[in-house]
């Protein structure tokens, strides 16, 4: 999913579906951390070509399947990926349901305060943008 991220970034959406495709034809099927992470990175690609239903239904299918493993940090991080995509769609209110959650793992340990700060970006996000 970080390497997706990065190519997406970096302006190679091409790039990074061809990495996401890969990971997920190379990946065994009872592998569920590496198909999770595969399919979420094939949601940031989708969400980067505008094709927004597609890029809902793989992030949706990704946080189910993270919420199977014992990846907590993997899980929240993806909630705030899917809530800033939620963000971009004017889904305001499921992004601040997501935060909530993401924030309340956090907690207030210095030790994760820079995942605290990127959560709290994304929900300052929420206040400029009008719900759809």
């Amino acid at each position: 999913m970080r390497l997706a991220h990065l190519l997406i970034g970096l302006g190679d959406v091409a790039g990074a579906r061809r990495e996401a495709e890969l990971a997920r034809v190379e990946v065994a099927p009872n592998d569920v951390y590496t198909v999770a992470s595969s399919t979420a990175a094939l949601a940031a690609v989708h969400a980067a070509e505008d094709d927004h239903d597609e890029a809902d239904r793989l992030y949706r299918r990704a946080l189910e399947l993270w919420g199977r493993t014992g990846y907590a940090l993997d899980l929240e991080r993806l909630r705030r990926h899917y809530a800033g995509f939620l963000v971009d769609r004017g889904r305001v209110g499921e992004a601040r349901e997501l935060l909530g959650q993401v924030l309340a793992f956090f907690g207030d340990s210095p030790l994760v305060a820079r995942e605290r700060d990127l959560a709290e970006s994304v929900l300052r996000r929420c206040a400029e943008v009008s719900p759809s």
